[in-house]
């Protein structure tokens, strides 16, 4: 009901976790890339999930993401080396399913040699996600578990191998009707802890805003 524009990923995690429920499986979902426009709430729903499920979260920022040992930590002959992201996500999450958001992949700039886009093809890929290594630790851990979204403003950019490690959702832009009912929504739920605001918006205000 909050996010109309998300209702195709959100029944397929629902699908995906009650699949694995039947067959007694650890909960997993194929890595998720939602693309679309910026302002459509993609981080959001990906922090959303997170906190309905009450377990850890990662943001990585793919704009900023300086090589692949940000992700899963650099050797110990380097100086300034630490633990990986993905290491230290699984570390600190109160279950083994924890939320990593890898944002705006499509933003990834860097050479091939140290590219963070080379982790993904691993950590992607359930096999080899359960013998996932940390170089810093130097140390295999199950990293199969892990809810892996991403988002992205184009598809192009990405390498077509990686792309199919993903289910792509395209996320479309909210109807009218949809934007009016999520701002009465939000607009509730912000005013909810003061009293000097009007119990709703007027009409011309939220005209004004689609």
């Amino acid at each position: 009901q909050e996010l109309p524009n998300f209702s195709e990923v959100i029944d397929f995690i629902v699908s995906q976790l009650k699949l694995n429920n039947i067959n007694n499986k650890k909960m997993s979902f194929k890595p998720i890339l939602l693309l679309g426009d910026a302002g459509l709430g993609k981080t959001y729903v990906a922090t959303k999930l997170a906190e309905i499920f009450k377990t850890g979260f990662e943001f990585i920022d793919f704009g900023s993401v300086s090589a692949s040992f940000v992700i899963k930590g650099a050797s110990k002959q380097w100086r300034d080396a630490e633990v990986g992201k993905v290491f230290k996500c699984m570390l600190n999450s109160p279950t083994i399913n924890p939320f990593i958001l890898y944002d705006e992949i499509d933003k990834n700039s860097f050479g091939k040699s140290y590219s963070p886009e080379t982790v993904l093809y691993q950590l992607f890929e359930p096999m080899n996600a359960k013998t996932f290594e940390d170089e810093f630790l130097e140390l295999q851990f199950d990293a199969s578990t892990i809810f892996n979204i991403c988002t992205a403003n184009e598809l192009n950019p990405i390498a077509t191998p990686l792309q199919s490690r993903m289910n792509i959702f395209e996320i479309k832009k909210l109807n009218k009707e949809q934007t009016r009912h999520l701002v009465k929504k939000m607009y509730a739920k912000t005013i909810v802890d003061y009293n000097i605001f009007n119990d709703s918006l007027r009409d011309t205000i939220i005209e004004s805003m689609e």
